[in-house]
């Protein structure tokens, strides 16, 4: 018993360590497996967001590209022309020739309007001319008044934008991106959107022109006007027209410096002073601007030197020239400007881009990438060097939960650890059952060994007792010596039927066993049986009794007379060990039935039967140990298991009709005549 428990107790171990090893494994793998999952997976969705960003940036700068493509001279209703000859080489002065600007007929749903900033605060519109003359050409050959009207109604809304109050993120997002125009420390300035576009296109230099300060320009606004008497507004208004003009400052000395002229100290400061008090603020369409007489000034290729300026100065200037279109948020709406500058003053050219149509455009060509994707606007310098910012506008791309898909449950990793747990159980099962079968074995055949010892021993000692007694003539009546001879006898015929037994099971399992297969009927093959099955009932004080019909004994089946009748003997011999004491009648019922396609042979006897627990191992071999071969009818539990062993062999069968419950009987299934020939 201790050693199949040690046995079991080793194998236990084993798996216990296979399985830890597995586990280990398969953790480390399933963690590997899903980090290189995600990361595979985040690199598809940051391609996704490249393309999407690509996409929506080819959009809006195919309109960035077409509005920087446009002359400065398209925001003015007519533009003058420079000095031109006609085909007589007439020479036209500049000033006689005016163009219409192709914004007069001009129609997208991604612009609104475009408009002109002056440097006087005077905001215009090409779309909207304002000169009887302008507007009557315009009128009949260029545009509608239905367009002029709805143009005007725009220009008025941004009108009413320009003059709100900046938000905190966009004054933020100015003094970041202009810290030399950005308020002082302990300076607080409420910022109007418009400042904030004239603040955000202007462009810091430092080579080619002369540093001036900007306290300068902002103490001239001071003097023509004290602080105290002015309102918040009004005072920063003044104090970015005096930043603004002192610009326009630095871009007259480059001019002057192009022309070969250099203005003394004198004049800059009265030019100053006469731009630090012009009018700060002017009715939008009431005024009629001057036309487009000169040319934007160019860039100084020579720097000339100029007074020293005070330690610590800060040094702003504007790029001459037309600027670059920017894009930037008033508040909600998104414009594009640019910062035009004259000899005499500067202009801000820009568009005010339909945004609300723009936005589901932009989203509607990522649809198929991003379903949840929204765009949000930039008004503050944002940190997060993760941020999916455009580069066309600044709006940054949200992609949404959507964007992320989830991870598949089946990969080829977790595929190959399935497999190989399913592998390690398989062999973890089949060894499990090798080692039973190893164990069973091992045990039937020492509860073989046993039981055929016991058998062995019985009959062994009977024959040595009575052949010693008959050796030295110790018998000397005839009767007693005839009854010790027929028990001889007796032991010999079952020491005989037990090797047989052995025997033949060993060559069914090696599979050497000869079968000679006849067609025989069932009533020719009991009676080729019947005298041997009545001898061994008669030993055992029983009868054999035949039950059957005649139809039924004329069933023709194809079998092996001898295998048949060593079948029904051992069937017989079972009855009579087991049944025969305690049998109610002392009959063995032999019926032969037709079945169909087989025939049956039922034998009955009327003993005590058989429990539902010893039907369980009926027909294992070897299934009785030492004890119960001692405390039971001789034999070693091979019988039954030989016979079925041996009907299966034919092609039949054995079974125990557990409908039977008073005695046992058993059916054996034999196959049809038609089924072969021998």
């Amino acid at each position: 018993m201790n050693r199949p428990l040690n046995t079991w107790l080793i194998f236990s171990g084993c798996l216990m360590l296979l399985l830890a090893a597995m586990a280990g494994v398969s953790v480390t793998t399933l963690r590997l497996d899903r980090a290189q999952m995600q990361a595979a997976q985040q690199a598809e969705v940051e391609e996704n967001v490249r393309l999407a960003l690509w996409r929506m940036d080819s959009l809006l700068t195919s309109i960035v590209v077409e509005e920087s493509a446009r002359p400065f001279s398209a925001w003015e209703p007519f533009a003058s022309q420079p000095e031109a000859f006609t085909k007589g080489y007439t020479q036209i002065k500049e000033g006689e020739v005016f163009t219409p600007s192709p914004l007069l007929s001009y129609a997208s749903s991604n612009v609104l309007v475009h408009f002109q900033l002056g440097s006087d605060g005077r905001l215009t519109s090409p779309q909207v001319p304002l000169r009887m003359e302008e507007r009557t050409l315009a009128l009949a050959n260029y545009t509608t008044p239905e367009r002029v009207a709805e143009s005007t109604a725009r220009l008025g809304e941004l009108q009413s934008v320009l003059n709100q109050r900046s938000p905190a993120p966009q004054r933020a997002y100015v003094a970041s991106a202009a810290p030399s125009l950005a308020p002082r420390r302990n300076e607080h300035v409420e910022l109007l959107n418009r400042e904030v576009l004239i603040t955000t296109c202007t462009v810091s230099v430092t080579n080619n022109i002369a540093p001036v300060t900007v306290p300068q320009f902002v103490n001239f606004a001071n003097a023509v006007e004290p602080p105290g008497q002015r309102s918040q507004v009004a005072r920063n208004s003044a104090e970015w027209q005096a930043r603004a003009n002192y610009n326009e400052y630095a871009q007259q000395q480059a001019w002057n410096v192009n022309n070969g002229s250099y203005a003394t100290n004198a004049n800059r400061s009265s030019l100053s002073t006469r731009n630090a008090r012009a009018p700060q603020s002017a009715p939008v369409l009431n005024k009629v601007p001057p036309p487009v007489t000169s040319r934007p000034a160019k860039p100084a290729k020579v720097a000339m030197p100029v007074p020293a300026q005070p330690t610590g100065a800060e040094s702003v200037a504007d790029i001459a020239g037309e600027g670059l279109f920017k894009p930037l948020w008033l508040g909600s709406e998104l414009v594009l400007a640019r910062r035009v500058n004259f000899p005499n003053r500067f202009v801000i050219q820009g568009a005010w881009l339909n945004w609300p149509a723009l936005k589901p455009a932009l989203l509607a060509s990522v649809r198929d990438l991003f379903p949840a994707a929204d765009l949000q606007p930039v008004r503050a310098p944002i940190s997060d060097p993760h941020a999916r910012l455009l580069a066309a506008v600044p709006a940054q791309l949200v992609t949404g939960a959507a964007a992320i898909a989830p991870l598949p449950a089946w990969t080829p990793a977790r595929r190959a650890l399935a497999v190989a747990w399913l592998c390690a159980a398989l062999a973890a099962i089949a060894v499990a059952f090798l080692l039973h079968g190893t164990i069973a074995l091992s045990e039937r055949r020492a509860s073989f060994v046993s039981a055929v010892t016991h058998e062995l021993r019985t009959p062994l000692t009977t024959f040595k007792m009575y052949s010693e007694m008959l050796a030295e003539d110790m018998v000397p009546d005839a009767t007693t010596r005839k009854n010790y001879l027929t028990t001889l006898c007796s032991e010999a015929n079952r020491l005989g039927h037990l090797v047989e037994n052995v025997l033949a099971y060993a060559q069914l399992e090696r599979g050497s066993a000869r079968r000679r297969v006849e067609r025989v009927s069932l009533g020719e093959l009991i009676e080729r049986v019947k005298p041997r099955l009545e001898q061994r009932a008669g030993q055992a004080e029983m009868q054999v009794v035949v039950n059957s019909d005649d139809a039924a004994l004329a069933t023709v089946v194809h079998v092996d007379v001898s295998a048949v009748e060593q079948i029904l003997f051992n069937l017989v011999d079972n009855a009579c060990k087991y049944a025969a004491p305690t049998a109610t009648e002392k009959f063995i019922h032999l019926e032969a039935l037709p079945d169909g396609k087989c025939a049956l042979l039922r034998v009955r006897d009327h003993g005590q039967g058989i429990s539902a627990e010893g039907a369980k191992r009926l027909f294992q071999p070897f299934s009785k140990s030492a004890h119960e071969a001692a405390h039971s009818a001789p034999g070693v539990g091979l019988g039954l298991a030989l016979c079925r062993r041996l009907s299966r062999s034919m092609g039949g069968d054995l079974q125990l009709d557990a409908l039977v419950k008073n005695g046992a009987c058993f059916v054996l299934t034999l196959p049809l005549g038609q089924t072969g020939a021998r």
